[in-house]
């Protein structure tokens, strides 16, 4: 197989990721939208509109996540009993994450205090909020 085969069919898989990608944008699966973006942009780092759509829907997906989350201010608690958390077999994010809990902290200083990208730190929260580890007094 020569270079240009080479080039030819990564190319082609890029035009296949990113046209699986708009169809996840067009049905609002913008999780999965994210991840063919991501590889897309793995695949061909140099196309700037690729990063332009990974950046159009991390955006979105984090609007979509403090929603989710609601009031910045509230803090969370821990609905599940502690040894029972592991069988949700959370990713090592999370589970950093969810370990900040104590209580006391609001979900901001949670963001904070993780190190993470507010992205992340709220796509972890979120995630754990949707999963019934997580609750909020109303």
């Amino acid at each position: 197989m020569s270079g240009g085969d080479v080039m030819s069919d990564g190319r082609v898989k890029v035009e296949a990721l990113l046209e699986d990608a708009h169809e996840a944008l067009r049905c609002e699966d913008l999780e999965s939208a994210l991840d063919l973006f991501q590889m897309a942009a793995q695949l061909e780092p140099d196309r700037l509109e690729i990063e332009g759509y990974v950046d159009l829907v991390r955006g979105q997906l984090l609007k979509r996540y403090r929603d989710r989350i609601g009031d910045l201010q509230a803090v969370p608690r821990l609905l599940v009993p502690g040894g029972e958390v592991k069988r949700f077999n959370l990713p090592p994010d999370a589970g950093f994450v969810l370990s900040l809990v104590d209580g006391s902290t609001n979900f901001e200083q949670l963001v904070s205090l993780s190190g993470m990208a507010a992205f992340d730190a709220c796509r972890n929260l979120s995630a754990l909020l949707d999963s019934g580890i997580l609750g909020v007094d109303a």
